[in-house]
């Protein structure tokens, strides 16, 4: 009887402890009932083959900003030619189109050119140098039809000027080549122009001076300090020179000849106004040497900067 009551209080004693350890344990989350895996689907029937479809590529963006944009208007002011292009360059000494090179070389008198000395040459400076010195030869030209005796000062003072404007024209940016010592060498001959025109009645010297002004000037345009002597196909240069050296001696002949006529024939008053050997003819050589510098530099303008078909 002892027995089973301690075993029964043993019993109680580790029922009540088995609880109070239950109670003192957090409660635990139910636990998530695992998810169904899919079904496994049927295979698919088999369809027939298709070929895929075919797409089309997009236009490019400048042909779409093309079509989208309207045309631009002309523009009234063209664009100007490029100046490094050989057809606006033409050969100095003949005046032929160069042909298209690395060094600029003329097919037809086979010179050579850089291209800087060209593009400098053909950039529109030289041709309204060319320009400037052919007005004044119209202008010296036509004060040359002055002819009165009144007149005749005030056309020997302007034709000094306007020839020493020429030369000096002609000679700037040559410093230190020929061309430039026959420019200085033109306005020393306009100078001494002017004293003539004011102490001579007879005029030989100061036609003299004109017809060595004259040639001075034509020599002075056609030189050039890195390329030498331009419009080879011009002879008027050639013929300038000669008359360079040609004009003190054809003074000296005019001089002897103007005495002889003086001391054996009497001259009528309309030619002792314009004495034969003093005026009506070195005023025919000098006009003859200024349409000679006229006609040449006219010439290579035209060949050099001009279109041959104009």
């Amino acid at each position: 009887m002892a027995m089973t009551d301690k075993r029964r209080e043993d019993d109680d004693n580790v029922r009540a402890l088995d609880h109070l350890n239950r109670g003192s344990e957090r409660p635990r989350a139910p636990r998530r009932p695992p998810e169904p895996s899919p079904a496994p689907t049927p295979p698919a029937a088999e369809q027939p083959h298709t070929p895929p479809p075919i797409e089309l590529e997009p236009a490019p963006a400048e042909a779409s900003a093309t079509a989208e944009t309207p045309p631009r208007a002309a523009s009234p002011h063209p664009a100007a030619p490029d100046a490094d292009h050989p057809p606006a360059f033409r050969c100095l000494s003949c005046g032929y189109p160069l042909v298209d090179d690395a060094t600029p070389r003329c097919s037809e008198c086979g010179h050579a050119y850089e291209r800087s000395a060209l593009r400098d040459w053909f950039s529109g400076e030289e041709e309204k140098r060319f320009e400037a010195v052919n007005w004044l030869i119209l202008a010296i030209l036509f004060l040359k039809l002055l002819l009165l005796p009144q007149l005749l000062w005030v056309s020997r003072l302007a034709t000094a000027v306007a020839a020493g404007w020429a030369c000096y024209l002609a000679r700037k940016g040559k410093q230190g080549s020929p061309g430039a010592y026959y420019g200085v060498a033109g306005m020393t001959a306009a100078g001494l122009m002017l004293l003539a025109s004011a102490g001579s009645d007879s005029g030989l010297s100061f036609h003299t001076l004109d017809i060595i002004a004259a040639c001075l000037l034509l020599l002075s345009v056609l030189h050039d300090p890195a390329i030498g002597r331009i419009g080879t196909f011009a002879i008027g240069g050639r013929v300038a020179l000669v008359l360079l050296f040609l004009a003190p001696l054809f003074a000296v002949v005019c001089f002897v000849l103007a005495l002889a006529v003086r001391s054996q024939v009497t001259l009528p008053s309309l030619l002792k106004a314009y004495p034969p050997f003093q005026f009506i003819v070195p005023y025919l050589a000098a006009a003859g040497a200024w349409l000679l510098a006229w006609r040449t530099i006219a010439t290579v303008r035209r060949r050099l900067f001009q279109d041959p078909d104009d």
